[in-house]
């Protein structure tokens, strides 16, 4: 899969891995700080997470750190909070309190929901999902293309496939009024909750591999980042399909293969979770696949 360290490498802005023992969130991509007040180091997803209260804690960022334009936000997120009617308890904030001039990403927890939304003087448009508040740890997904095309905005939870909920940005104009900041969007609006891994982006990320084919109900499919969905190559394999879409490396998966033909010769060897293609000439490559 294009892992985060890929995924940074290509398009990363900011990676607040939130493993320090104390104090601020220092960036391990770029040169942002998080100012801490008030949160709380708690056992993470991997390592250490963020605890905020929903009274008083915030990290403050001395950037806008979210970027104009193309954009993918994620992080893991972990709340119990149902909040009550007119109370938005934000995760992130880069509008702040002017309400008819400024604008900006944000982020919350309303009435269990999880919400996000990109805000333009006084347009905005959102995407969310239900059920959020069961205080079990989720990976949440946010991406814009950049443009008024349909569906251009896309919330994934836990599923990095198929998107929870999809809208369209139809109105011009981007701006972030202040710098960001996680756990509040102007008083009461407190986040209570932890959250860990906050990654920011300058394009729409994906976390399938560049290449990748599974078998699947009696067909050959790859994976299309434009369209982010598997798509049929073939119903058998070729060495065309195999050398455009075969992984380069081995990946390790749960299931072996027993009966899959390539040329019309039995070409596979199977075992320990991993499916190798085996060469059946020398100018074939060794792929991988994954068998559904």
């Amino acid at each position: 899969m294009a892992s985060t360290a890929i995924n940074m490498d290509r398009y990363g802005v900011a990676w607040f891995k939130m493993d320090e023992a104390s104090g601020n969130l220092i960036d391990s991509k770029g040169a942002f700080v998080g100012t801490n007040t008030g949160t709380t180091i708690v056992p993470g997803t991997s390592g250490n997470a963020r605890n905020f209260n929903g009274i008083n804690n915030v990290v403050q960022f001395n950037g806008r750190v979210i970027p104009v334009g193309k954009k993918s936000v994620r992080f893991r997120i972990k709340t119990n909070q149902i909040s009550p009617a007119g109370d938005y308890a934000f995760v992130l904030d880069t509008r702040g309190t002017n309400l008819t001039t400024g604008g900006g990403l944000v982020c919350f927890v309303y009435q269990g929901n999880l919400y996000f939304g990109m805000i333009f003087a006084t347009q905005a448009v959102y995407v969310s999902h239900l059920n959020i508040s069961d205080n079990l740890w989720h990976d949440v997904l946010f991406t814009w293309d950049g443009t008024s095309n349909l569906n251009g905005l896309k919330l994934y939870v836990d599923d990095l496939i198929t998107p929870k909920a999809m809208n369209t940005k139809s109105f011009p104009g981007e701006i972030h009024t202040v710098n960001l900041r996680l756990g509040w969007g102007g008083y009461p609006y407190y986040f209570r909750g932890q959250l860990d891994e906050l990654e920011i982006y300058n394009d729409v990320i994906t976390t399938q591999p560049d290449r990748s084919l599974i078998h699947k109900n009696g067909s050959y499919l790859t994976f299309f980042p434009e369209y982010m969905e598997w798509r049929s190559v073939g119903a058998s394999l070729t060495k065309s399909i195999l050398d455009q879409y075969g992984e380069d490396s081995l990946e390790e998966w749960t299931r072996d293969v027993f009966s899959h033909a390539f040329n019309s010769i039995a070409s596979y060897s199977s075992g320990a979770g991993t499916v190798l293609v085996t060469p059946v000439t020398t100018v074939i490559p060794a792929k991988s696949i994954h068998v559904q």
